[in-house]
């Protein structure tokens, strides 16, 4: 995910994509045909993006020239200071990632199809790098859960230990949840 040709990156040149599949250019016709206010929306639920109003309207203003990466890595950097750019970057780019790959939805689908075909005792273990989604499974075990065809098998979510994403940084904001089928 991290090549620049992918679309992910702000650190490097690529064009503007965040989709999966590389060869769909879905980020830029979403942008265009995106209102101010749903921008804004998408930038706050998905990245929790402080300017996200201001963002959505200088996007808005740009988004014929928005081509590449490095063209939004500039438009965020209009809006905040330089000390929270990298932070504020990561933000947007996950927000409309998420958006455009339509992730929140894939979770729920995948996780709500996965615990249909579960025989007794297989083991259902869920790994979330954004707290939307781990919401949606830990809403979802827990409603298995309380119709007694499920057991959490952890009730906290188990997260990454230091020295694990000192090796691995990707893991820092990994939450591991597992759940266990009852007999019926």
């Amino acid at each position: 995910m991290t090549t620049p040709e992918r679309g992910f990156s702000f650190e490097r040149e690529g064009n503007l994509l965040m989709h999966m599949s590389p060869e769909t250019p879905i980020l830029a016709q979403k942008l265009k045909a995106a209102s101010k206010h749903d921008l804004a929306r998408v930038l706050k639920d998905y990245g929790d993006v402080r300017n996200a109003w201001r963002l959505a309207e200088l996007i808005c203003a740009n988004r014929a020239g928005l081509r590449t990466t490095m063209d939004l890595r500039n438009l965020v950097a209009e809006t905040v200071p330089r000390r929270f750019l990298k932070k504020n970057l990561h933000r947007v780019f996950q927000a409309l990632r998420i958006w455009v790959n339509d992730e929140m939805t894939n979770v729920r689908e995948g996780v709500t199809r996965a615990l249909k075909v579960m025989a007794t005792g297989a083991r259902l273990l869920t790994i979330s790098y954004h707290s939307g989604e781990d919401r949606i499974v830990k809403v979802l075990l827990r409603e298995q859960e309380r119709a007694g065809e499920m057991v959490r098998l952890n009730k906290k979510v188990i997260r990454p230990s230091g020295p694990e994403t000192t090796v691995n940084p990707s893991a820092r904001s990994a939450r591991l949840r597992v759940g266990e089928r009852c007999a019926a």
